[in-house]
């Protein structure tokens, strides 16, 4: 049997496909299967099943979901093999060896990334949404034109601290003051984006887009994790943008 460059590529890896349908997988305990026989996969897309990829193992998967179009104080990297989906893109990444992941599946990271890695799964290429749309490699970016590259170090970081405690509804979703890698990577995060929105927002918007940016992290100060040196620098460049 001829073997689609899909599942090549899957084989190649060391990518385990399963069986679903829809978009769910047809089997319990599906997170720890081997991998369908690469025949087996064949035979199951030409009998109009779709199949999963299960992100994690051995190869190390780390998959991005983003739908629709991202932020643009958001950036990933494109030299990495890439899915188009029925509501926009999976990028397809590898942890690096000696790094190891206190969350491996996340939802709405940064507010619009799904990552899935151990215990998580995403559709795969040659299968077909409920909707009707195909899930395709984007055009130059198949496992065949572009090698998996490492994840971004910002997810990374992201995922290598500990889920921050619950908070009541409507309060900022700080992290907990006593675990300083996790809320010094969350709020460096968010500062980071914030500098970015400033630096990126177009004439007429600057003195509103630094408004909104300083009194977002002020928040943040009670946790010890954003000085007031600083917040008052941020806002600083606010009056200076008045003057």
């Amino acid at each position: 049997m001829t073997l689609s460059p899909g599942i090549q590529a899957a084989q190649r890896h060391g990518w385990r496909l399963i069986p679903v349908q829809g978009k769910a997988p047809t089997f319990k305990n599906w997170p720890t299967h081997p991998g369908m026989a690469p025949e087996n996969a064949s035979a199951w897309l030409a009998e109009g099943g779709n199949l999963g990829v299960l992100a994690g193992g051995n190869a190390r998967l780390l998959i991005v979901d983003v739908d629709g179009i991202l932020p643009p104080d958001i950036h990933l990297d494109d030299d990495t093999p890439q899915v188009n989906t029925a509501r926009g893109r999976h990028y397809y990444y590898r942890v690096p060896d000696g790094v190891e992941l206190k969350q491996a599946n996340k939802v709405k990271l940064f507010g619009c990334l799904d990552v899935r890695h151990d215990g998580g799964m995403v559709v795969y290429p040659g299968s077909t949404h409920p909707n009707g749309t195909p899930y395709e490699w984007r055009m130059g970016y198949s496992p065949f034109d572009v090698d998996v590259a490492d994840a971004p170090q910002f997810i990374l970081g992201a995922l290598q601290a500990k889920e921050p405690a619950p908070v009541q509804t409507g309060a900022l979703q700080s992290p907990r003051t006593n675990d300083r890698t996790f809320s010094e990577a969350f709020t460096q995060a968010h500062f980071d984006a914030a500098l970015r929105r400033v630096a990126t927002a177009p004439e007429g918007a600057r003195n509103d887009t630094l408004n909104r940016a300083a009194f977002s992290l002020a928040g943040f100060i009670p946790t010890g994790t954003l000085d007031a040196v600083s917040y008052t620098h941020l806002r600083a460049h606010e009056t200076d943008s008045y003057l």
